[in-house]
């Protein structure tokens, strides 16, 4: 057995030694007899309303849908905990405020919190090289820390990406962390150098959970119900490690259909990247947590400490998107798995906590989430102009295709059915003269012929406008043919269809691939490209699908 390195103490800002915490010698020894704090009973009156909430929530707030419960908890005050639609909707069972809903990837803070108790404990460190604990995977060239997986700079391809590339999209096959280990081990190549760049990726947190196993001999089930929920009195958190098991109170997730609803449940056993089943005032009370002194001040103030990703600061910490919203700092995070939708806020600068949680696949939990926060929040800055108008500056430039430096996938401009320009098929909203919004993203129109998209993970990208590419049917030819990956189990077949090129993987019905521009083609999976040997002949596809960058595909005879 290697040994494992020696620790580090967590990196921060501030000079606070953890040790000197009054709370981290109860709170962060195993075993010790922690005094659990019960939280204030929740304000649920039956027959009163909350217009303003109420509002935000009439679409759900019916005998005919899903649902949602939503806390708000102002300063030390009673928490206000509404429920509204149906938790089942077979039996027409209606949500409640103790409903205990999956809370998708908000659960990742509370796996960054249980590796930096490990941290306190002496027994791990932040950027040791995650190979020392987990050894199967390959040597990427540069090492990838225990930090890289927590605040989404490792690189590492998403499983969930990567078994959706194979055909079998998350929720098809069950899958547990030991797969996940498998998937990633077999990936020989990351998404970018380690620590160069920021993409969020499921795979650092499932490795997180399997390191902790390694490292405790416990499951992360039962270290955070030893370390943290019985601690923090969240007494109806547990984790989905057996998607099979009866969890009295759970609301069943729902997704539509053609125009009706059907169960859309996480059958996975896959943990730690999410799978965390809670209550609203479970998570209200985790928020208290990190503002009372419950969890030591140095491990909150680690956890939110935004990080560093090729020299450039990522809105990321660990585990916590960091942002400004109104005019305070907004520590958040939102979730998503299967039909479940999750967002927990604080707003520590106004003493204001917002959980959420929803089980139907077509609630926004972040749009949800800001909407109930500007309820509450004092309005410190101007909200930014969204017109959907182009009085002010150039209009959009004129739809085309707009391709971006390096290996980067192009963009498609078009204009939707209201007359809105749309980059990925995402509505672009005016922000400013030449300036607009697409989601998170931000898009500045430099002329007719160039666009600036600026994301989060890949920072600001120019895009030039190109033309089309228009291949002769007889060129398709060169294209066609078998590709394997020695990465994914999957074998791609390229083929002409009606003057036009499809790609099939296994069984699957030809998906037609729509051409872009030389030797590149968008549709299907994501964005191929055909690399050619010397003598101009087709020898490999390259694939990219958001989480997954230059998967590479052999072609065989």
């Amino acid at each position: 057995m290697s040994v494992l390195p020696t620790p580090d103490p967590i990196r921060s800002r501030s000079a606070r030694n953890w040790a000197s915490c009054a709370f981290a010698a109860v709170l962060l020894s195993a075993g010790s007899a922690v005094a659990q704090t019960t939280p204030t009973a929740p304000q649920t009156p039956a027959s009163s309303s909350e217009p303003g909430l109420d509002g935000v929530f009439a679409r759900w707030d019916t005998d005919s849908t899903p649902g949602c419960t939503v806390g708000v908890q102002r300063g030390k005050g009673a928490p206000l905990i509404r429920a509204y639609g149906l938790a089942e909707m077979e039996h027409g069972v209606r949500a409640r405020p103790d409903t205990v809903y999956e809370a998708g990837s908000v659960s990742k803070q509370v796996v960054a919190a249980s590796i930096l108790l490990l941290v306190q404990d002496g027994r791990i460190g932040l950027d040791h090289d995650v190979r020392a604990y987990v050894p199967e995977l390959p040597d990427y060239g540069t090492p990838i820390t225990i930090r890289m997986l927590l605040n989404h700079t490792s690189g590492l391809r998403d499983w969930g990406a990567v078994v959706e590339m194979e055909g079998w999209p998350r929720g098809t096959r069950t899958v547990t962390n030991d797969d996940t280990v498998r998937i990633t081990a077999r990936q020989r190549q990351t998404n970018f150098v380690p620590g160069s760049e920021w993409q969020y990726t499921n795979a650092g947190y499932n490795l997180s959970a399997v390191i902790i196993q390694r490292i405790t001999g416990q499951s992360l089930a039962e270290f955070t119900q030893e370390r943290l929920f019985q601690p923090l009195g969240m007494t109806h958190s547990r984790w989905r490690d057996d998607f099979s098991a009866v969890v009295p109170g759970r609301a069943i997730a729902y997704g539509r259909r053609g125009g009706t609803y059907h169960q859309a449940m996480p059958f996975e056993n896959a943990y730690g990247n999410g799978g965390m089943l809670t209550t609203v005032e479970d998570l209200l009370n985790w928020n208290r947590a990190l503002d009372d002194g419950r969890l030591p001040p140095a491990m909150v103030e680690a956890m939110q400490e935004r990080g560093t990703a090729g020299g450039r600061q990522i809105a990321y910490g660990l585990g916590l998107f960091v942002d400004r919203y109104r005019g305070v700092t907004e520590v958040a995070h939102a979730g998503s798995t299967a039909g479940y939708r999750a967002w927990l806020g604080r707003y520590p600068e106004v003493g204001l906590s917002i959980a959420l949680l929803c089980n139907t696949a077509e609630a926004d939990g972040g749009a949800l989430g800001r909407s109930v926060a500007a309820l509450y929040l004092p309005d410190r800055a101007d909200p930014v102009a969204e017109t959907g108008a182009f009085a002010e500056g150039r209009t959009p430039p004129a739809p085309g295709l707009f391709v971006g430096e390096g290996a980067e996938p192009p963009l498609t401009l078009a204009v939707d059915a209201e007359g809105y320009p749309t980059l990925r098929g995402q509505r672009l909203i005016q922000t400013g003269p030449d300036q607009y919004r697409m989601g998170s993203a931000t898009v500045s129109v430099l002329s007719e012929d160039r666009l600036e998209v600026t994301t989060v993970d890949r920072g600001t990208v120019t895009y030039t406008r190109k033309p089309w590419f228009t291949p002769a049917p007889a060129d398709l030819e060169s294209f066609v043919g078998t590709y394997v990956s020695d990465e994914i189990p999957v074998r791609m077949t390229v083929s002409v269809v009606d003057n036009g090129l499809t790609l099939s993987r296994g069984s699957d019905a030809p998906q037609a691939l729509s051409p872009a521009q030389a030797d590149t083609f968008m549709g299907g999976p994501g964005t191929l490209w055909f690399q050619r040997d010397e003598s101009g002949r087709v020898t490999t596809l390259h694939l990219n699908n958001g989480r997954i960058r230059d998967l590479r595909l052999v072609r065989v005879e």
